[in-house]
């Protein structure tokens, strides 16, 4: 379990005692992420938050402008960890206040780690073309990244086929084709989303576009 985990009100079970605990739902914020801020009190309390697997099961986006629009949106609501320990009561925020600063460290590192991903890249690929190390750091890059995709991969062919969809090997090797392009993806949705969060906070006429599918 991590501080950043996700209470999903779309499949939400949760204890009555638990929920009066950490301060009911927490109050909307104008940049969303409701389901982080409050799986955010759910951690800091130390209760632990368990996925159902038959619940978790969704569509990817089947277009990469609509994948980078939910990442957009899901980045956005990160950046209300900046909100969460304001918003929570002060009987909460008394109650376990260094819970409540790990949990909001961690969650701003999570989004800094989210948007800072390519210029740290490109500075760590420009010192190694200058230090003479560019193979040893391209091949370091695919290695982290594409392991990470082999785990993932055996995982999901051990899943349950009546609960989730089994990739064919075309799609593996389409996915692989084109993964090492998820730091830029992710990136690109960051700044997407940190523009949405300049935008709403400044009080601009702006609509955030729908981000989830029905």
């Amino acid at each position: 379990m991590t501080w950043s985990s996700i209470a999903p009100a779309l499949t939400l079970l949760m204890r009555l005692d638990v929920l009066a605990a950490v301060g009911g739902f927490p109050v909307a914020s104008k940049l969303g992420g409701e389901d982080l801020g409050l799986g955010f009190m759910v951690r800091a309390f130390g209760y632990d938050i368990e996925p159902v697997p038959y619940l978790e099961n969704s569509d990817t986006p089947p277009r990469l402008r609509i994948m980078i629009t939910q990442l957009a949106g899901w980045f956005l609501g990160s950046l209300g960890y900046l909100l969460f320990w304001v918003r929570a009561r002060h009987s909460v925020r008394s109650r376990n206040p260094w819970r409540l600063y790990g949990a909001t460290a961690l969650g701003i590192w999570t989004a800094l780690k989210w948007l800072c991903l390519i210029p740290v890249l490109s500075l760590h690929i420009w010192l190694a073309v200058r230090l003479h190390m560019t193979i040893w750091t391209i091949a370091f890059y695919l290695t982290y990244y594409y392991f990470g995709f082999l785990v993932v991969t055996l995982l999901v062919r051990r899943l349950p086929i009546h609960l989730f969809d089994r990739p064919s090997r075309v799609d593996i090797l389409r996915i692989a084709a084109v993964y090492w392009l998820v730091p830029l993806i992710r990136n690109l949705a960051a700044v997407k989303g940190l523009y949405w969060g300049l935008c709403i906070l400044s009080g601009a006429n702006f609509l955030k576009p729908k981000t989830e599918r029905a």
